[in-house]
């Protein structure tokens, strides 16, 4: 999956005494893809009564982020962001993973069947 589009940026990162202050300035071209996304859906509800989600599983993934901003600087400098990119890949694995995987989908699932009963 590929988006490319324009983009205009103007950000100033204050990080406190310690660290300072940064810019991120740029406008231009946007390409960001991803490489070999999926998402899986599966949901078993019953209805004996009420309506009731019983079950929610879903999954989703991808291989690689990579993207480019043409015209985007960082401090006045070109800046390369094909680490950052793998960052985000790395931080998505973090994350969406046991337990909180499990934890996220049940969430979505109360909620889905908190809205279906708010009528009740």
């Amino acid at each position: 999956m590929t988006l490319k589009g324009p983009f205009v940026m103007d950000a100033i990162y204050d990080m406190g005494e310690d660290m300072g202050s940064a810019a991120l300035l740029g406008e231009g071209n946007l390409t960001l893809s991803i490489k070999d996304a999926f998402f899986r859906f599966s949901a078993f509800g019953r209805a004996i009564g009420k309506l009731e989600l019983e079950s929610l599983e879903v999954d989703l993934g991808f291989s690689g982020v990579t993207w480019s901003f043409d015209g985007l600087t960082f401090d006045g400098a070109p800046n390369d962001l094909s680490s950052l990119a793998r960052l985000v890949k790395t931080v998505f694995d973090l994350v969406w993973r046991e337990p909180t995987k499990t934890s996220l989908v049940e969430g979505v699932r109360c909620a889905i069947n908190h809205t279906v009963h708010v009528s009740d």
